[in-house]
């Protein structure tokens, strides 16, 4: 028996076949009140947890995680993963209310069934078999990768992108061959799916399916009109995007999160070859790459690509024209994600630095999947001459899932119960990572409260008792001109017992700017800032040294400060009268949070400069009302953050509303291409006709 037709009853038989097999993917995962313990999955549960707080508050689309670092609006969804969250805060919300982890499971569960579905659906293009696409979409779904991504990484949002990526690529490839306003709108909202879902995957996906059809282009030059269409329709879904993109692009490179990317990262990250060819999940002497677990092709991709290389050496291809010409662009483009991912030679290290959003090359085994399972369902035609019965059927689907079990973890270190971060949603780590680096935003800071440094201290070999203590922060030099009286306060100890009293020397930079007694105990100094000479846009490296008076050095070395001194806190700090501001402590207790927006509402007296509220800063993305009227406002350094200054109305009541909006050019970009979206479904929805599990039977599927 053949699965030619495309019957309800066999429609329903794939669906439930690809749902289990889903299932059985997300299997390690099966309690609903013990979760592995992995921190990307416990970030990423908060962020629903957050997302559907967010959703309650009335954000759409989400920009804001509302509880996340004090309450002061962390844009979390604004630069990271919006379309995911706000899904998955759906199910939340409507269907697994007093269970985030279900939900979370839910959301990659459908993912995987959509991605399955449409893999199948590309497979069929490609063979005309129903055999060989549900084997393919099978082998996509139970990929090493895919397994590794959502069991051993805990990446949610790539684990969706993934899931994703075979309906992007499928109506991307509807638009090449068949375009009208339903596959063009289709391959827009695709492709802005996947931009808001993982941006990462999204360049990735982008790059190798351009690649795929400059391939299928040039084997057909009449198609160069279908390439631009595609083109056309992306750079559409990008102006739907833009409203996220645009922040991202303009604000990135200040976030904390940039210092986590380096070039480095390739060469420590390169997945050893054995690794990759590897048919099970770990080999001797082989460093562990993810978790103990090695990122790898899988069998299936191997045996199609090998099949394929025996096929075009026996010069023996598919005869169907569809056939014949994304074959060898598909393997071509298998062999560039192979050298992508893994290359004697470590190229990445010369090509540009934005390249290095990958972190590490295993990632574009995300993009081989597709490619390979797409290659596998061609192979299984060639091998069996297109003669697949149920037996094959059968047989295929258990081989496959065979050959990926291996990379399931069977027995969890240790799990995690998350009710108790249930009650208190904060994420566990990398809390700042789209919070602005005061030190990559250097040059732009308005106003300086006061910064925390922190200190390492430094052993002065040549010096005996000396103390240098490196802060490693530049420290802008426009503040101090804003001053009253500028000082750092530094708070320690001496534990010595037997230090005697001894007058030491401070400087900043070289200079001396202080003296003050030393002995053992706790000690409070304030070095006094107004000596230094202001000489270079910033001060750097920023440093305090500690001498003692006496040049003597038994003296010094009897102190032995290089061992003894104990700091606890540095803070800079005086820059502005107290008089003439309304501090961040001073002004919690007058804000109030209403839906989305921060009101504050606080009597000003005369003198008042400033006021600092307790929002983070973001250039041009916040809109504050200020009595009523639009208000600008100023980025305030206040220990490690950089927050929200604005000059008030002295002498009376002031009425703050503050709210995070993102950025107004970009999203009044969005809208109106939202609005023609819209335009272009109305047209749609003349023609409209379902045809989810429907295979097509030529170039263009119907």
């Amino acid at each position: 028996m053949q699965l030619t037709s495309t019957t309800w009853s066999e429609r329903l038989l794939l669906a439930m076949l690809l749902g289990l097999v889903a299932m059985s993917v997300l299997e390690p995962m099966a309690s609903n009140t013990l979760m592995p313990n992995l921190g990307d999955m416990v970030n990423h549960i908060v962020g629903i947890i957050q997302a559907k707080i967010a959703l309650s508050e009335g954000q759409f689309p989400l920009r804001v995680a509302p509880v996340e670092l004090s309450g002061w609006r962390y844009p979390f969804y604004q630069f990271y993963s919006p379309s995911s969250y706000t899904l998955a805060a759906f199910i939340y919300k409507w269907f697994t209310p007093s269970n985030p982890y279900v939900a979370y499971k839910a959301t990659i569960w459908l993912a995987m069934f959509i991605g399955g579905i449409y893999m199948y659906r590309l497979a069929s293009w490609l063979t005309q078999s129903t055999i060989a696409a549900t084997l393919a979409a099978i082998a996509y779904l139970t990929s090493p990768y895919n397994i590794i991504v959502i069991n051993h990484v805990g990446a949610f949002n790539e684990a969706i992108s993934i899931g994703i990526l075979p309906l992007v690529l499928f109506y991307t490839l509807r638009c090449y061959y068949h375009l009208n306003a339903k596959t063009f709108l289709q391959t827009a909202i695709a492709w802005y799916a996947m931009a808001t879902i993982h941006l990462i995957t999204f360049l990735y996906t982008a790059f190798f399916i351009a690649f795929f059809l400059l391939l299928l282009t040039m084997m057909d030059i009449k198609r160069w009109r279908s390439l631009i269409t595609v083109g056309v329709a992306f750079s559409f879904a990008i102006l739907l995007a833009f409203w996220y993109l645009v922040p991202v692009v303009l604000l990135g490179k200040y976030f904390w999160v940039q210092n986590t990317i380096s070039s480095t990262m390739f060469h420590l990250s390169r997945v050893p070859f054995l690794n990759l060819i590897s048919p099970g999940a770990s080999i001797a002497d082989s460093p562990n790459i993810v978790l103990g677990v090695h990122p790898s092709i899988g069998l299936p991709v191997m045996m199609g690509a090998g099949i394929c290389l025996y096929a075009m050496m026996r010069g023996v291809v598919l005869e169907r024209p569809l056939a014949k010409s994304w074959f060898y662009c598909l393997f071509v483009t298998l062999v560039l994600a192979f050298l992508m991912t893994w290359s004697p030679i470590n190229f990445w290290k010369w090509l540009p630095p934005q390249t290095m959003v990958l972190q590490y090359t295993w990632r574009l085994l995300g993009q081989m999947m597709w490619i390979g399972s797409l290659l596998f369902a061609w192979s299984i035609c060639w091998l069996f001459k297109n003669k697949l019965d149920v037996r094959h059927a059968i047989l295929g689907v258990l081989l496959v899932i065979v050959a990926t079990r291996a990379w399931l973890p069977v027995v969890e270190v240790n799990y995690v119960n998350f009710s108790a971060f249930v009650k208190k949603p904060e994420f566990y780590y990398n809390s700042d990572s789209y919070v602005i680096d005061e030190q990559r935003y250097l040059k732009q800071i308005d106003v300086m409260d006061r910064v925390i440094l922190e200190p390492s201290a430094v052993k002065d070999e040549t010096r005996p008792g000396v103390v240098k203590l490196d802060l490693a922060k530049l420290i802008p030099l426009v503040p101090f001109n804003l001053g009253a009286q500028p000082f750092v306060l530094v708070r320690g100890q001496v534990p010595q017992k037997h230090v005697a009293s001894q007058e030491m020397l401070m400087f900043v930079n070289g200079t001396e700017v202080a003296r003050s007694p030393l002995k053992s105990g706790k000690f409070e100094w304030l070095v006094p800032l107004g000596a230094i000479p202001l000489t270079s846009p910033s001060l750097a490296p920023y440093y305090l040294q500690f001498k003692p008076k006496t040049e003597r050095a038994s003296v010094a070395n009897k102190i032995q400060h290089q061992h003894d001194l104990s700091i606890e806190k540095i803070v800079l700090t005086g820059f502005l009268k107290p008089t003439e501001i309304l501090n961040l402590d001073q002004m919690r207790n007058h804000c109030r949070l209403q839906k989305e927006t921060t009101t504050c509402e606080i009597y000003v007296p005369k003198g008042t400069r400033l006021i600092e509220l307790p929002i983070l800063y973001y250039p041009q993305l916040l809109r504050v009302i200020l009595n009523g009227k639009p208000a600008p406002y100023l980025s305030v350094m206040r220990d490690d953050r950089v927050m929200v200054g604005i000059i008030p109305e002295q002498g009376q009541t002031n009425v703050i509303q503050i709210a995070f909006r993102g950025l107004a050019w970009a999203n009044a970009i969005s809208r109106v291409a939202w609005a023609l979206a819209a335009c272009l479904f109305l047209l749609a929805l003349i023609s409209f006709r379902p045809v989810f599990f429907k295979v097509g039977k030529s170039q263009n599927i119907r």
